[in-house]
């Protein structure tokens, strides 16, 4: 599964941006041991887990920051700032 591709130009996240701060380094560093004990993307129990469901399940938002979805506890949004800080 591809959470996130990056391109020359582009950057593409399944849902988006998952924290503050987030870089794509985080990413390539989920080594293929780790990324083959995930069992879940729904009840994380490892950090690794944790940043791939918020990847998918996160989305836009014209509040500040970073903020719990009104959808799902599980789920969090993204503003522009935090947009624009990732670019």
């Amino acid at each position: 599964l591809s959470i996130c591709i990056k391109t020359g130009t582009a950057c593409i996240l399944h849902g988006g941006i998952p924290k503050e701060n987030f870089s794509l380094r985080e990413v390539q560093a989920i080594s293929p041991r780790v990324h083959s004990l995930m069992t879940t993307l729904v009840h994380a129990s490892m950090a690794e887990e944790q940043l791939e469901q918020d990847i998918l399940w996160s989305d836009p938002s014209t509040k500040n920051g970073i903020n719990p979805s009104q959808c799902s506890r599980l789920w969090c949004c993204f503003s522009p700032d935090i947009a624009r800080d990732f670019l």
